[in-house]
């Protein structure tokens, strides 16, 4: 053997302590990666969730004003049918449909 070469030492064993910090220390980190991409996520979540309310309050409103609209439809229509059972009613074309008769007293 050549004892002129230097032996080479192995390097200080970390102490258990500081591996035990740095394990820690990881974890932490990790920990807060998930608790920042889950904040990330929820904050996604809460505004597509104001978008549909939104969307959602704006079809409602569309369909309160159509249903408006029809029912007023609706009402001329009766009105214009009554009208024209009257008329037909006074010619004696539609037996029962014509003007009420005034009441005498």
């Amino acid at each position: 053997m050549n004892r002129d070469l230097p032996v080479e030492e192995p390097p200080p064993a970390e102490p258990v302590q500081r591996r035990t910090d740095t394990v820690a220390a990881e974890l932490y980190d990790e920990l807060l990666n998930r608790y920042e991409r889950v904040l990330l996520y929820a904050g996604r979540l809460q505004e597509q969730n104001r978008s549909q309310q939104l969307l959602l309050e704006e079809r409602n409103q569309d369909r309160e004003l159509e249903a408006a609209r029809l029912r007023k439809l609706v009402e001329v229509e009766r009105s214009y049918v009554q009208v024209l059972e009257e008329a037909l009613g006074s010619l004696g074309i539609l037996p029962g449909a014509g003007p009420e008769p005034a009441e005498h007293e």
